[in-house]
């Protein structure tokens, strides 16, 4: 496109708005691979420039500057914008042909005060415009009440709903590192805890209420802080009146005024809160059928106190995470939030300013959730911005992200339970600290350098093998990779109970126990000591990133190979670390297959109608492989027996198969077995080692 022309001040507003919602919410569309900030970012200034020009009176940019700022913003992005698509029928939200008021803005105009409304997709969110304030709306409620609280019911049209009502909703472009911070701070984050709507499911919502023969009848619930001046409720007995003015509309460019701003810090001025029905209200509000629907509605007042806004919130929690299940982050962060009674692996209580202990305490989910947030929030943490809270609708995974939040806790809460590294409530006082300072040494382990590691790496490419932050090139080093990063937290518990832990006899019994010459939390350095036997291993290695990636057995394997590195302590050079042929050598051989094992005993044949078959296991493997074939008497062919979980038994120092003889006979219709033929082998996932073989034949 060699230029782009503006109807009128109305449409350039309109492609202001539409550009900055792209802009701004970046993180949540289909940005292409080579897309940079700073391009982005210059593009939002370019915008600016031109506001204020408009403001101050100067007209409208010039249309081949303006073709040129688009073309260059559609480049950006992966999926197709195309041109003019701020005033489609998805964006401008007007009566479609042949409706009486054909060409007219859908919304909320008594008097024809509505200029526009405008759908920004990345929010999916709708902005209204008008010439004047517009008449104030007054319901007329009816008081219910329920124990110790108070609210309010009746009826009220979409189009009313849509025009005074926000969402506090929570940016799902934040930053984990943000996110991290705002989460910690009890100030931070009180009208900041609704989902983000999805657009996909408000225009399936309109399609449905285009349908004049579909009805509503699910309640809108909202909620109306009696301190705003806009809003005025009147009690009489059982009765009572609210009344929403708008006044809270500001004055936008050349003319008109607006319900939400976008620039410089986008802000919906809308005074109700919708706590339950965001996407039926914004889909019935864009249907030219649906938006003049009366609806039924709950009233929730509030003073405007953290208190008041924290029962709201409750509410919006109890009812999205017990009665209709939302997104497993949203849900966690909710209860966090709001410190809410749950089970077990949900239970985020506080009792006087503490997590509760025992069983079946809130201790583990808030303490790991917690050290979650500070990690990913602290500056010099080798984790800022890589653990993710949030996954709203089509949201576009940061490249910094190495787990889920959801993920950590599944690892993490493990820490915090009986017996294990983080039980006792006084490590509250160094866990996070201890956690940050093993990434900080194994970060410098991998670089060979010191954190945080900004220069080139002491490795022969000068690549770095754990990069700051992740995703900076196009492929991460394997540890950084969703998936295989699991093994380190796999990994970190056992570490932690080798240098922190010693064993004692307590009755006749081994025990591990805290050793008290080691101080907590463990330095950095103690941890760099301990790992070093690791500063070989290249995580950028192209057949350790092929054969190692996933999040299957490839976790648990990298756990087990440098938990059994370090315990041996010794440093191997480069090529006995990544050789594929050091089978089951400690910290050696990352890339071999387990070693053979012979079979420990080799029987002659069942006793009281028993088998069992065991081999020694070697290090660096998984599990046990068995292969059972017999032959019938009197018959020649081989025939494989089905080997059931349970016959298998792989303990730490060897593995074991249990054999009877009620198993040969049943696959054998009761025939006679005249051979058997048994071979196992140590499997890891790297491969299989060679096959021990055993042939037993019938005595009688």
């Amino acid at each position: 496109m060699s230029s782009i022309s503006f109807d009128d001040d109305e449409d350039f507003e309109l492609f202001v708005d539409h550009c900055r919602d792209l802009i701004r919410n970046r993180d949540n569309t289909n940005l292409a691979q080579d897309a940079e900030d700073e391009d982005l970012d210059d593009l939002d200034n370019q915008l600016k420039e031109w506001y204020e020009v408009y403001e101050s009176g100067g007209g409208l940019p010039d249309g081949i500057e303006v073709a040129g700022f688009w073309n260059d913003l559609k480049a950006l992005y992966t999926d197709n914008h195309p041109d003019y698509e701020w005033k489609n029928d998805k964006s401008r939200i007007r009566f479609g042909q042949g409706h009486e008021h054909s060409g007219k803005p859908i919304g909320y105009s008594l008097d024809d005060e509505l200029l526009s409304s405008q759908l920004l997709p990345q929010k999916a969110l709708i902005k209204h415009r008008y010439k004047r304030h517009p008449a104030p709306i007054l319901w007329h409620l009816r008081k219910l009440e329920q124990h110790d609280g108070v609210a309010y019911f009746g009826k009220a049209r979409i189009s009313e709903i849509d025009a005074v009502s926000s969402v506090p909703w929570l940016d799902p472009s934040m930053k984990s590192s943000d996110f991290g911070e705002k989460a910690l701070d009890p100030a931070e984050m009180r009208n900041e805890w609704q989902r983000v709507v999805d657009q996909d499911r408000i225009q399936n919502i309109k399609s449905f209420a285009n349908n004049p023969k579909n009805s509503l009848f699910n309640p809108i619930i909202l909620y109306a802080d009696e301190s705003n001046p806009n809003i005025e409720l009147n009690v009489r007995n059982e009765k009572a009146n609210l009344k929403v003015e708008f006044d809270f509309l500001r004055r936008q460019g050349g003319r008109g005024f607006t319900d939400y701003i976008v620039h410089p810090t986008e802000t919906d001025l809308r005074p109700l809160w919708i706590i339950d029905g965001q996407h039926r209200t914004r889909g019935y509000a864009i249907s030219e059928v649906g938006y003049e629907l009366d609806v039924p509605i709950i009233v929730i007042p509030g003073n405007g106190t953290d208190l008041a806004r924290t029962k709201v919130a409750k509410i919006f929690t109890q009812i999205n995470t017990e009665a209709k299940p939302i997104e497993a982050l949203h849900q966690l962060f909710l209860r966090y939030k709001f410190k809410m009674k749950g089970p077990r692996k949900t239970n985020f209580e506080i009792v006087d300013g503490l997590p509760t202990t025992g069983t079946n305490g809130s201790r583990p989910n808030v303490r790991s959730y917690e050290m979650a947030l500070r990690l990913a929030s602290t500056p010099e943490s080798p984790l800022k911005n890589t653990i993710q809270f949030q996954d709203p609708p089509k949201r576009v995974a940061s490249k910094n992200k190495l787990i889920t939040v959801k993920a950590w806790m599944d690892y993490a809460t493990k820490w915090f339970r009986s017996g294990s590294i983080y039980s006792g409530e006084n490590s509250d006082d160094f866990n996070v600290k201890e956690v940050m300072n093993f990434f900080t040494a194994f970060a410098e382990i991998c670089n060979r350098t010191d954190w945080p590691c900004r220069g080139p790496s002491k490795w022969r490419n000068r690549k770095n093998r754990w990069e700051n932050p992740p995703g900076e090139s196009n492929s991460k080093p394997l540890i950084q990779q969703v998936g295989p990063f699991g093994s380190l937290l796999d990994f970190y518990p056992n570490l932690v109970d080798f240098i922190a832990h010693h064993s004692i006899i307590i009755k006749g019994e081994s025990k591990r126990v805290p050793d008290p010459n080691v101080p907590r939390p463990i330095s950095k350095d103690k941890f760099k000591e301990v790992l070093s036997p690791l500063k070989h291993v290249d995580w950028n290695n192209s057949t350790l990133k092929r054969k190692l990636k996933g999040r299957q057995g490839n976790v648990k394997y990298i756990s087990i190979w440098m938990y059994t590195a370090i315990s041996h302590g010794i440093v191997y050079d480069e090529d006995k670390v990544m050789s594929n042929s050091m089978h089951s050598k400690q910290g050696q051989g990352i890339l071999s297959k387990p070693m053979r094992k012979d079979f420990i005993d080799r029987p002659n044949w069942f006793t009281a109608n028993k088998l069992e078959i065991s081999m020694k296991r070697p290090f660096h493997t998984q599990k046990s492989g068995w292969d059972v074939k017999y032959v019938k008497r009197g018959e020649t062919a081989e025939n494989n027996l089905a080997i059931a979980k349970r016959w298998i038994d792989d303990l730490f120092e060897k593995g074991t198969l249990n054999l009877s003889k009620e198993d040969f006979t049943e696959d054998a219709d009761g025939a006679v077995i005249e051979k058997i033929i048994i071979k196992g082998c140590w499997v890891n996932e790297i491969g299989d080692s060679a096959n021990s073989s055993l042939t037993i034949n019938n005595p009688r």
